[in-house]
């Protein structure tokens, strides 16, 4: 694996740091107590913890050559990576079912969740076809970790969506000049526009709402 790739860890941490200041206010400051957070935001926080350990420690265990726990790591992915997306249903769920309004002018986070979802399954499971190719399997665990951004973002008051496409840019920029290896982010970049698009100028929360209960 590349060495930029096997050094991955460095920005999983980061987003990971990222949202411990995110939600610092909402639910890192309410320990030990935990008052007013219920057990799907409990469940939400396990599952992502989770699979935060699990991002930051599998570039390293390449790095050490030990491919046999990389291997049993992913397989362990298989289980943590429905829970986190059951979580965010959940989540999403109850936002449906409080129907807070938004404020004019303002994105729909409810929308935005189920766009950061979307992004995240399709990445991850990218990765996890492509396992056996090494370089677009990196390649895709690290796109699989831009929907974890926006949400600490949001509450920080930085524009959200517009840093992950930046990311796509300067990595497509960074491969011109290094390993020329574009396919998974020239998959990632126009499917990040085009769900983020579809979810925030497309479909309204009305419709979605709709769609939302036939199922849920």
């Amino acid at each position: 694996m590349e060495r930029v790739y096997r050094n991955s860890h460095y920005l999983f941490i980061a987003v990971l740091l990222m949202a411990f200041v995110g939600f610092h206010k909402t639910y890192f400051s309410k320990i030990p107590d935990f008052q007013d957070i219920t057990s799907v935001m409990h469940l939400h926080a396990f599952t992502v913890l989770l699979w935060f350990a699990i991002l930051i420690a599998q570039p390293l265990l390449i790095r050490t050559k030990r491919t046999d726990l990389h291997r049993l790591v992913g397989k362990i992915s298989y289980v943590v990576v429905p829970m986190v997306i059951l979580s965010i249903f959940l989540l999403m769920r109850i936002a449906f079912i409080r129907n807070s309004p938004v404020l004019p002018g303002q994105p729909d986070i409810r929308l935005i969740g189920i766009a950061d979802i979307t992004f995240f399954a399709l990445t991850y499971l990218l990765a996890i076809y492509y396992r056996r190719n090494v370089k677009y399997h990196a390649r895709y665990m690290v796109l699989s970790v831009l929907p974890f951004i926006n949400p600490s973002l949001g509450r920080l008051g930085i524009p959200r969506l517009i840093v992950g496409l930046f990311m796509m840019l300067g990595l497509i920029i960074y491969e011109r000049f290094n390993n020329k290896v574009y396919r998974p982010y020239l998959i990632g970049l126009p499917a990040y526009v085009a769900i983020y698009a579809f979810f925030l100028f497309v479909i309204d929360a009305d419709q979605w709402r709709a769609f939302w209960w036939m199922f849920f």
